[in-house]
């Protein structure tokens, strides 16, 4: 596995919503070497209360549980690669993102063409 010199910037973006429920967030995110990082994934809601979850190692993605139905929470990634002494090296990335209201429906049309080929 490939790893730039501990000197080089960490680099960490895009995070995105990958699906919801009322109960449940997945998100995702960017990272310029996933498997020479550690993320950290920590959640909090209007009122301050913080939750820290550590994903498996190098993933670049991460579902939040036990949620409150119809709740904003601001999700903040955290990419961190230790280096020699004082060459540690950290990215954030943050957006706020919203659980589905109880009872909340969603309806998907799908559209199907043939192409034939000539």
């Amino acid at each position: 596995m490939f790893c730039p010199s501990p000197a080089a910037e960490v680099t960490l973006s895009s995070l995105t919503l990958a699906s919801r429920t009322a109960t449940t967030l997945s998100v995702t995110w960017s990272a310029g070497y996933p498997k020479c990082y550690s993320f950290t994934v920590s959640h909090s809601t209007q009122d301050g209360s913080i939750n820290v979850t550590q994903p498996a190692h190098s993933d670049t993605s991460h579902t939040l549980t036990s949620l409150q139905p119809g709740t904003t929470y601001r999700i903040e990634v955290e990419a961190v690669r230790k280096g020699d002494g004082a060459d540690e090296q950290r990215a954030k990335v943050m957006g706020n993102f919203t659980t589905e209201s109880e009872g909340e429906e969603y309806s998907l049309t799908c559209s199907f063409y043939h192409f034939a080929h000539e």
